[in-house]
């Protein structure tokens, strides 16, 4: 008689129950981790977009201007989420001119909030901030030390606050 190959009936449900289990307590640490990551990327996009218009002001000798921008061709809309643009006046006319947009970033997308304390904030030639000193705040669905709170100073620094309390 030959050997019989293959699993039993009760190794097969043994096997797939500690799946199931290991699945289950594992889902959601990662939907976290995933959480935690979408909050990471928006606050670096912003520190992004804040550096590259001070950079630009100043390489440029003219203001430069980080907006909300929900169509990426001007400055348009009321809410971060919606995407945001970095453009530099070069022509020195104070308005948005074809050839001046740098950068535009895609909203962030999911549960993230993100609140400011201005729609705009414009540099000098010398990378200070004259309009749109304030903070950013980004926060999801969740409670507790899970937030960033980004600080935008009129010497044009930007600092990041980790774990800042979302309520």
């Amino acid at each position: 008689m030959a050997k019989q190959r293959g699993f039993t009936l009760v190794e097969l449900l043994v096997t797939v129950s500690i799946a199931a289990i290991l699945l289950a307590t594992g889902l959601p640490a990662m939907q976290d981790f995933i959480k935690d990551s979408r909050i990471t990327t928006a606050a670096n996009a912003l520190v992004t977009a804040t550096q590259l218009a001070r950079t630009a002001a100043v390489q440029y000798a003219a203001n430069a201007t980080l907006c909300i921008s929900s169509n990426h061709r001007t400055c348009s809309g009321t809410r971060w989420t919606e995407g945001w643009m970095v453009w530099v006046d070069k022509n020195r006319n104070g308005a948005l001119d074809r050839g001046e947009a740098l950068q535009y970033f895609d909203a962030p997308g999911g549960t993230l909030g993100i609140t400011a304390t201005t729609s705009r904030i414009r540099y000098d030639y010398r990378g200070f901030v004259t309009r749109g000193v304030g903070t950013f705040v980004l926060c999801d669905d969740r409670t507790g030390e899970t937030g960033r709170r980004i600080h935008v100073r009129a010497t044009g620094r930007t600092e990041i606050e980790r774990n800042y309390t979302c309520s």
